[in-house]
């Protein structure tokens, strides 16, 4: 026989005997139904000696079956056989309802912080607001105050520029009065 053929024969050998011993792969992880405790029991049926006790929502590994019986194995690494109607695939409804519970307890923090955060964030909005109508009352302002102030400086030039005229004129009219009545030579 060629060695290729000796290597199939034994993985396959290896492999059978792997899959007969035990097959965890297949197992299924179920849960314990709502009842408070349930018996485990060391053979598939009820005159079978209780050798272990799991509660609602404990997790047990689904080994096999045998007629309304489940071979399991307990979170506590302990193997017997449990009635399949006190099983079930889905988490029981007392772990469902406090996993609600506790989510429902979160989103309720998580609602009231940020019910604080937007009271926050409203008052900050109007804080911009007010600062923005304030700016712009403060432009209007300074506009204002700017054409005031032109204004005011125009004011002072046509001063200055009136009362240097009438000086020019006042002392125009002196001079010409002074040169009739005083004519001096230094001839």
């Amino acid at each position: 026989m060629p060695k290729g053929q000796i290597l199939v024969l034994i993985l396959i050998l290896i492999l059978s005997m792997v899959f007969l011993i035990r097959s965890d792969g297949a197992a299924k992880t179920m849960y314990v139904t709502e009842t408070t405790w349930v018996k485990v029991n060391s053979g598939p049926g009820s005159e079978y000696k209780v050798i272990a006790r799991v509660k609602t929502g404990d997790p047990v590994t689904v080994l096999g079956q045998e007629g309304g019986w489940y071979h399991i194995r307990t979170a506590a690494d302990e193997e017997g056989w449990i009635m399949s109607s006190l099983l079930t695939e889905g988490k029981p409804l007392t772990d469902q309802v406090n996993a609600l519970a506790t989510k429902t307890q979160e989103q309720s923090k998580l609602i009231a912080q940020l019910s604080e955060e937007n009271k926050s964030l409203k008052k900050y909005a109007q804080m911009f607001e007010n600062s923005a109508v304030e700016l712009n009352r403060l432009k209007e302002e300074n506009l204002r105050l700017k054409d005031r102030h032109d204004l005011l400086w125009l004011g002072v030039g046509a001063g200055i520029l009136s009362i240097g005229w009438i000086i020019g004129l006042i002392t125009g009219s002196f001079y010409r009065r002074g040169k009739a009545k005083y004519r001096y030579s230094f001839d």
